[in-house]
Order: structure tokens, then sequence, then C-alpha cells
């Protein structure tokens, strides 16, 4: 009897949980390696959000790989929202982009974010 109590007691937490769609963002880049010079673009997704603020940051040899991004959605519904920035690479080695930041959903939940890819720069051939 109190493992079925337990099963049900689980299945409704589950079922709650499946009610209230959660924000998720993504960061992705074009390539993940490029020659010496060349640019590729950094995309940053941000599905079910009603607001959002969003940084993206690289370190390397990289130059103009930033975004900064802070709104919200006039009625307060969730929308999704992609922004992009263009990266370009200036000697060989490792680049290392950052997103950080948080998003709101239109229940008012706020997921904080903390991720990051790595784009390989090999010399030109």
């Amino acid at each position: 009897m109190r493992q079925i109590k337990y099963f049900i007691f689980s299945l409704l937490l589950l079922m709650g949980i499946t009610i209230h769609p959660n924000a998720a963002t993504t960061l992705s880049t074009s390539k993940s390696q490029v020659t010496k010079g060349s640019s590729f673009t950094v995309t940053v997704k941000a599905s079910s959000v009603a607001a959002w603020n969003l940084h993206v940051s690289a370190t390397g040899p990289v130059k103009g790989c930033s975004l900064n991004v802070a709104d919200s959605t006039a009625d307060a519904k969730n929308t999704t929202k992609t922004f992009s920035t263009t990266c370009t690479s200036t000697a060989t080695g490792k680049i290392t982009i950052k997103l950080t930041g948080d998003t709101t959903n239109a229940a008012g939940s706020t997921s904080n974010i903390s991720t990051s890819k790595t784009v390989k720069v090999v010399s030109k051939s």
C-alpha cells in the first residue's frame, strides 16, 4: 500500500513538471574548426522565454565576438528569440565562447545560463 502511494505521488509530480515547460537556451557555432583569419557565426537560441538577459564573450585568438541582449516580450508571453554575432580568428589556437545570463518564462520561472563552446583555429595550408 505504501509503495502505491509513492508511485501515485511520483506520477503526479512528473505530470506537474511536464505541464510547465521550461525555457531552453542553446549556444552554437557555425564551425568547430577554422583557419587563421577566417570568420564564423555564433548563435544563441532562447525558446519559451518571456524575458532574457544574455551575454556572449570569447577568449583566445579572436576579435569581434561579443553579444549583449536584454529585453522582454511586450505581452509577457513566451516566444523564441535567436541572436547571432560574427567572430574572426586572429591566430592559431583555441577560442572559447561563453554564454552567460538568465531567462524567465511566462510562468515567472527563471533559468540561469552558463555554457561554452570551443572553436579550434589552425594555420592556412
